[in-house]
Order: C-alpha cells, then structure tokens, then sequence
C-alpha cells in the first residue's frame, strides 16, 4: 500500500488549520487595502479578495470540523 497517502492524510488538519490562519490574515489585508486605498480599481480587487477569501475560510472550518474535528488543532 502507498505510505505517502498514510502520511499526507495527517497533514489534512494540519495544512488546514494553517491555510484558516493564512487566510484570515490575507482578509485582514485586503479590507485594510479596501479602506485606504485611493484607486477605485485597487478598493474593488481587495474587496474582492476579502469576500472570496472569506467563502473559502468558511469551507475550510467546515470541513476541518466535519472531517478532523478529533485532530488537535495545530498553530
């Protein structure tokens, strides 16, 4: 059998809670940039990014929960 699909699946939760952390930081960013930017064009791309940002957040924590909610949650 395929030890590298034993192993990556204890990754599953760890690479989860990681890209969560990463994405509410990139959200922090660009509804920062949606403020302070001057450029119309730059205001609606970080609100953009914010709002798809924000939708992927969502559907990592739900499958981390659903999937790997007995995994420790890593930092």
């Amino acid at each position: 059998h395929n030890h590298a699909m034993e192993k990556g699946a204890s990754h599953d939760p760890h690479f989860l809670d990681m890209m969560t952390e990463h994405h509410k930081d990139g959200i922090k960013m660009a509804e920062m940039a949606s403020e302070k930017a001057e450029s119309k064009e730059i205001k609606a791309m970080a609100q953009k990014i914010a709002k798809d940002q924000k939708k992927e957040l969502n559907q990592m924590q739900e499958w981390r929960q659903q999937k790997y909610s007995s995994a420790p949650k890593t930092e």
